[in-house]
């Protein structure tokens, strides 16, 4: 992820004194959020006089929300804090230092420019200098995954709560609520004996719950055995998933489930008919089957047909249905066993829809590939793709997500913008508007999270209890008390 912003030192100084801006120094200190302390240095030299008078005037503009900017300005015999602006006055000659201490609200560390500037006044004038920031995304970490407190499905919604307990509303022909019934709710109810949750994943019709023991239990729609417990039974309340117990990450889509073992190995179950499980057959499983050749896995992602890994080094595989360049290894060919995507080295995150896939790179940009009918590859193209292209427009993102037609990022700073299909609103744009290239989520400035389902899109706010989500609304998928679709967000109920 990159983000830019700047300090600006202005000052006013009398003729003939000698404005010094030094080289700003970076310090950050150690651990995933990192401080940077920078200080910029004003030499102040009166020719006849023992005192100038200088109006000093600091301020920071652009820094994330979340973030904080400490001024400060010492000389001889002199230490002031600085707000916005201040007057200087009898400034005795001598060095003086302009420090400004910026600690990111997340995702890295910020780095400041080594650029010098050294100004001689001979008139009274304004000097402006701008000093140049850039974050830079620390390397993800090794099998280290992040709760996952949100999830939108094929027609429900889920909400992993702080205390382990997970919620859901919206559709529930098939129990994928898990609260004992098959009761459609317009707001979210409670899942029936999950109280340990440490991430969740919604498929078209089933939902799965990763607990902090390492099991996964799933419910719902139980077609071609997706809740993993060995039969074909579907169920309103959770079922263990056989044999897993060190789970660290899990995704769930139409046909099919996985698990990333702690290990980096993955296990998948259900509907195998593409080879989605990747275990070198087409045969469908009832319980998990280990995915041949995959070890270094770091995170996964389920699309309706296809599945994809990031692996430790930032290269991504998949595997499945190929149809439409899903796979992103230059062909439209399925295969049962994981194969590269084609040109991706830095990937720090994936996610997976309907027949595309995308990847976070490491310097906030996001790469697609796959069916590309209504722009969910973002490039400003209806062209589908079998190999990687540039999202347009994005450089800040800190996390992605795909739904079936629709593709969305977070950035850095807690906007969202989202491409593609946009018919029921989706997209959050208060349109219905198909777009081809990334569009703001409306009145969206502080998310944490998000996650894209079939036809709507729900977001994690900071503070992490309040949810918004968008797009259709049939069976009250955006858990605001109505069925009514909304092109722009609102706030789940409770």
């Amino acid at each position: 992820m990159r983000k830019s912003f700047g300090v600006f030192v202005l000052a006013t100084v009398v003729p003939g004194a000698l404005l010094v801006v030094g080289p700003a120094q970076a310090a950050p200190s150690s651990g995933p959020y990192a401080s940077v302390a920078s200080s910029h240095v004003l030499s102040v030299r009166a020719a006849k006089k023992k005192y100038v008078k200088t109006k000093l005037a600091v301020s920071v503009t652009g820094v994330p929300r979340g973030s904080t900017a400490r001024l400060k300005v010492t000389g001889p015999k002199f230490s002031k804090r600085i707000t916005r602006s201040t007057t200087l006055s009898k400034l005795t000659p001598g060095t003086y230092r302009v420090a400004a201490v910026t600690v990111p609200a997340a995702g890295g560390k910020a780095v400041p420019s080594r650029t010098s500037v050294k100004i001689k006044v001979k008139a009274k004038k304004t000097v402006r200098v701008k000093i140049v920031y850039r974050f830079v995304a620390n390397p993800p970490p090794t099998k280290v995954i992040p709760r996952v407190p949100i999830a939108a499905g094929g027609a429900h919604s889920c909400a992993l709560l702080p205390a382990g307990t997970v919620k859901c509303w919206g559709y529930n022909g098939y129990g994928e609520l898990g609260n004992g019934t098959t009761t459609d709710n317009t707001t979210p109810v409670l899942v029936s004996g999950i109280s340990t949750a440490t991430a969740i994943s919604t498929g078209n019709a089933h939902t799965c719950a990763l607990l902090s023991n390492g099991s996964v239990k799933c419910w719902g729609n139980n077609g071609n055995g997706v809740l993993g417990n060995g039969t074909v039974t579907e169920t309103s309340t959770p079922v263990a998933v056989s044999g897993i117990s060190t789970a660290i990450a899990i995704t769930a889509d139409y046909t099919h489930s996985c698990a990333l073992l702690s290990g980096g190995t993955v296990k998948c179950w259900g509907s195998n008919y593409y080879g989605q499980l990747g275990n070198a057959t087409t045969t469908n499983s009832l319980i998990p089957v280990s995915v041949s050749g995959i070890s270094t896995a770091t995170a996964i992602g389920a699309g309706d047909t296809h599945t994809c890994a990031l692996l430790s080094g930032g290269s991504v595989k998949c595997w499945g249905n190929n149809e439409d360049g899903q796979l992103g290894n230059d062909t439209v060919m399925a295969t049962s066993t994981p194969v590269a995507v084609s040109g991706i080295s830095t990937a720090t995150a994936i996610t997976t829809g309907g027949n595309h896939s995308c990847a976070l790179l490491s310097g906030g940009t996001v790469k697609c590939w796959g069916l590309n009918l209504s722009g969910q590859l973002g490039n400003g193209t209806v062209t589908t793709t079998s190999t990687p292209v540039a999202v347009s427009g994005i450089s800040t993102a800190i996390a992605i997500t795909a739904g079936d037609t629709h593709s969305c990022a977070l950035q850095f700073g807690g906007t969202i913008q989202c491409w593609g299909k946009n018919e029921f609103g989706q997209l959050g744009n208060t349109t219905t508007t198909t777009t081809s290239t990334p569009v703001f989520v409306s009145g969206i400035s502080t998310a944490t999270a998000i996650s894209a389902g079939r036809h709507h899109t729900c977001a994690l706010l900071t503070g992490g209890t309040l949810i918004k989500c968008w797009g259709n609304n049939g069976y009250g998928r955006l858990g605001n008390g109505t069925t009514t679709d909304s092109p722009a967000p609102v706030s789940v109920s409770g």
